[in-house]
């Protein structure tokens, strides 16, 4: 009987350990639909410290997520191996931190970002920058 009594035991721990998962999963996925609400409206995306390892999918066809006048990023301390190319067509930014990321290269698109004044890619793994 405590065997049977440990089982179920194991298995409750572990229905609230997945359910505890999924909430956390969900809240993650709501805090970052709400940034990325906040960054249409003030300009200023903060992705920061959120282990992404891509950029979260959104649509410019959506209205309320036209990112396409963020002027500030902030995506440090994620987990990011590859430069999120989608910020190549956000033309106002001003502003890109990518710090303690994994990112390998920068593509040469980033020209494309004409009024980037401030770029922080330190604490990555660049082996290729163009010129």
């Amino acid at each position: 009987m405590a065997t049977t009594s440990t089982l179920s035991n194991d298995s409750s721990t572990t229905n609230i350990i997945n359910t505890n998962k999924i909430k956390s999963l969900h809240n993650l996925s709501r805090s970052i639909e709400r940034a990325l609400d906040e960054a249409a409206y003030t300009g200023e995306l903060i992705l920061n410290g959120r282990k992404l390892r891509d950029f979260p999918n959104y649509s410019y066809t959506n209205n309320k997520c036209d990112l396409s006048d963020t002027i500030i990023a902030d995506l440090s301390r994620n987990h990011f191996i590859e430069f999120p190319h989608i910020l190549c067509s956000f033309f106002s930014l001003e502003r890109l931190n990518l710090y303690h990321n994994v990112i390998k290269s920068i593509p040469e698109q980033i020209i494309q970002i004409r009024m980037l004044k401030i770029l922080d890619l330190s604490r990555n793994q660049l082996s290729y920058i163009p010129s």
